[in-house]
C-alpha cells in the first residue's frame, strides 16, 4: 500500500487523518482538492451531523466529514460510506483514536436504482434518517440514481453534492432539482494561482444545493 497515515493540513477537513499518498495527493493534504467546494462544505458540515459518502473510495471525504463534524461541535456524527470494494484505507481509520465518538458505517455495495445483494438504492440508504449531507461521486452512474425516486430531491432537510461526469448529464440532474423546487449551484473547477487547474479525465461539474 503506497498510502501512509497523513494529516490534512488545511481546508474544510483540516486536522483529519486518513491514508494518502503524499506524492499523488498534495491537493488533498493542503486542502485544495476540489477547492470550489470548500466554502460549501464548511457551511453544510456546520449544519449537519449525518453524512452519506456515496462512492467513498479511500475515505478522504468519509473521515474528513467525521473529523470536521466533531470539530464543528456535533457530539456523535454519523458517516455512512458506500463503496463496493472496501479496502484497508477505508476500513482501518475508523479504529483510530481521532474518530472515537463517531459512528462510521461501511456499506460494501454499489449505489443504484434497486436494493439487492450487490446494490443499495438511494431511498433505502437514506431510510431512517431525517436529514443529512449526501455526497455522490460514482463515475457517471449518478444520472440513474433519481430515476425511481425524484421526490428525494424535494426534502430540504437533505443537502446534496453530486459530482457530474460530462456535460451531457447536467440537464437531467439539474432537471430533477428544478422539478423539486430546490435551489442549487453548478460549480466547475477553476485554476488556482501557481498550481493551475486540477487534472481530470472528463469535464466535471458539481451540483450543490443551497
Amino acid at each position: 500500500m503506497s498510502e501512509k497515515r497523513q494529516k490534512i493540513l488545511a481546508g474544510p477537513f483540516r486536522g483529519a487523518t486518513t491514508y494518502l499518498d503524499w506524492r499523488r495527493s498534495k491537493r488533498k493534504v493542503f486542502g485544495v482538492y476540489e477547492h470550489v467546494l470548500n466554502n460549501w462544505m464548511t457551511e453544510k458540515i456546520g449544519k449537519h451531523d449525518t453524512f452519506f459518502d456515496v462512492g467513498a473510495n479511500n475515505g478522504y471525504h468519509t473521515y474528513g466529514f467525521a473529523w470536521a463534524a466533531k470539530k464543528a461541535g456535533h457530539r456523535r456524527p454519523v458517516v455512512v460510506a458506500v463503496e463496493p470494494t472496501v479496502k484497508e484505507q477505508l476500513r482501518e481509520p475508523m479504529t483510530w483514536n481521532e474518530y472515537t465518538g463517531c459512528d462510521i458505517q461501511l456499506v460494501e455495495k454499489l449505489c443504484g436504482t434497486v436494493t439487492d445483494d450487490a446494490t443499495i438504492s438511494l431511498p433505502d440508504l437514506l431510510a431512517g434518517h431525517d436529514a443529512g449531507l449526501v455526497k455522490i461521486d460514482i463515475e457517471g452512474a449518478e444520472e440513474l440514481l433519481f430515476d425511481e425516486c425524484p421526490e428525494l430531491a424535494e426534502n430540504v432537510n437533505f443537502d446534496w453534492c453530486i459530482e457530474i461526469h460530462g456535460d451531457d448529464l447536467i440537464p437531467k440532474l439539474a432537471g430533477v432539482f428544478c422539478d423539486a423546487g430546490r435551489s442549487f449551484l453548478l460549480q466547475e473547477l477553476r485554476p488556482l494561482p501557481f498550481i493551475g487547474l486540477e487534472a481530470r479525465a472528463i469535464h466535471t461539474t458539481w451540483l450543490t444545493t443551497i
